[in-house]
């Protein structure tokens, strides 16, 4: 995460892969967010400075699934909740870790130092503020061993 912080704070894009959790995801988002308070507190143009955070969904149902199967093999209302639940966590954890995208990036916090947007962008007359924002949080899922699939939500 220091690195993370670093190279955004010096302007370096950065995409970060192979997130599998809430918490990974948080310290990710914390070390962009504090990366540009970093560029605006020395006054450092923030408009270039952008980022893709991945975060894996098959792997979780990977793991999660041979656990729920280990519940499957003994009868009882385990067994079925077990059943129930088969492929179904990983995604459950992907929408959580994207309302928590949602909250950190409309946050007064993200808000606050965001820089005003010059007089007139030539946009019917309206001012834009330039692009400062984790871009897009990337969930990835492996279909077979030959191909990987990614899906942006913005």
């Amino acid at each position: 995460m220091p690195a993370i912080r670093q190279l955004l704070s010096e302007g370096i894009n950065v995409n970060i892969t192979l997130m599998f959790s809430m918490e990974h995801y948080e310290a990710v988002a914390e070390a962009y967010v504090a990366a540009l308070e970093d560029r605006a507190q020395h006054g450092l143009p923030l408009g270039g400075v952008a980022s893709v955070a991945s975060f894996f969904v098959s792997r979780v149902d990977t793991l999660a699934d041979k656990l729920l199967e280990e519940k499957m093999r003994i009868e009882g209302p385990d067994a079925a909740r077990a059943a129930a639940l088969r492929g179904q966590i990983a995604v459950a954890n992907s929408k959580l870790v994207y309302q928590r995208f949602i909250e950190i990036f409309h946050s007064e916090r993200f808000k606050r130092w965001r820089p005003k947007a010059p007089a007139s962008s030539g946009c019917s007359g309206r001012a834009r503020a330039p692009r400062t924002r984790l871009t897009a949080i990337s969930f990835m899922w492996k279909r077979s061993s030959a191909r990987t699939r990614s899906t942006r939500c913005r």
